[in-house]
């Protein structure tokens, strides 16, 4: 599972979960589930990069008398939980982690020294996540703000093919009064 908290809000946003399906994430991430969700609460004071599972903070009568466990986890079949967080920043705190059914033995040792190993590659690719998430988003925003204006603007690569172009260009080279983008994407 890998999964994201916003610290100000408590918002869940899940970003892969192999035993949950879409209809239970929705639900899960519902607010009334907020408060009741074992998981944030075990994660919440635990330091970046530290591995524990489920079962050295929670009972497992205290586990199950919840009504997140009853409603998502149960269902879901999931009972051991080995996992840390990659990555905890003022926006967001990063869950990642890897789930058991009851019926599987518990993790133990030789999993705890193979999460180890991993964590430092989980941590890593959740920060090139996180970056690119970022660019992607100043992007967004950038295009945005060139498509308002009223000034045609093209952006070409190396080989003058056109990579972006905003709506003012776009409504030029469509009246074909001697600008055009040939079908190789160049601009003429």
């Amino acid at each position: 599972v890998l999964y994201v908290v916003d610290p100000r809000t408590g918002g869940l946003d899940f970003l892969y979960s192999s035993r949950v399906d879409q209809d239970t994430l929705s639900l899960a991430m519902h607010e009334d589930y907020r408060p009741l969700d074992v998981f944030n609460k075990l994660y919440a004071s635990q330091p970046e990069q530290n591995t524990i599972t489920r079962s050295q903070f929670i009972p497992d009568r205290e586990f199950t008398t919840n009504a997140f466990y009853e409603d998502i986890l149960g269902p879901c079949q999931i009972w051991h939980t080995l996992g840390d967080i990659p990555l905890r920043d003022p926006s967001a705190v990063v869950i990642a982690g890897f789930h058991r059914s009851q019926r599987q033995r518990s993790f133990d040792k030789e999993a705890f020294d193979l999460y180890r190993l991993l964590s430092p590659h989980i941590k890593g690719s959740v920060r090139l996540w996180r970056r690119l998430t970022a660019l992607e988003a100043d992007r967004q925003n950038a295009s945005e703000a060139v498509d308002r204006l009223a000034l045609g603007v093209i952006f070409i690569d190396a080989a003058g093919r056109v990579t972006q172009m905003n709506e003012a260009a776009r409504l030029l080279t469509m009246e074909g009064d001697g600008l055009d983008v040939d079908r190789f994407g160049r601009i003429h």
